[in-house]
């Protein structure tokens, strides 16, 4: 298979695990719109890159510790997921993306 190819099943597959990680075990401010827009693994897949999104855009730094403190979970349950051979270091960073932001200025205006 295709390097490239891998990497993208690799990344695409941990987003939506990562997803329902986040849906079922991270509480998350009530005042606040989340998105995990990316997600990169490396490719020794010891190491993932989580970029986050969030609106309002005050609240970065909360969802951002929020994040840092369940660091472990997500770390732990990537690896029961995924069956790695080792526990990744998980990474968050906030995304600064203008498509972000667009995207989730369209899923509000869809909502209201």
């Amino acid at each position: 298979m295709n390097h490239e190819l891998r990497q993208k099943k690799i990344d695409s597959n941990s987003l939506r695990i990562l997803n329902d990680i986040i849906k079922y075990h991270i509480d998350l401010p009530d005042n606040s719109l989340v998105t995990v827009s990316r997600l990169v693994a490396s490719e020794r897949l010891d190491s993932f890159k989580i970029f986050i999104s969030c609106l309002p855009i005050e609240n970065h730094a909360e969802v951002l510790k929020v994040f840092e403190t369940n660091r472990k979970i997500i770390s732990e349950n990537l690896f029961q997921k995924l069956q790695l051979r080792r526990q990744p270091d998980v990474i968050f960073k906030i995304s600064e993306s203008e498509e972000a932001a667009q995207d989730l200025n369209e899923i509000l205006d869809s909502l209201s």
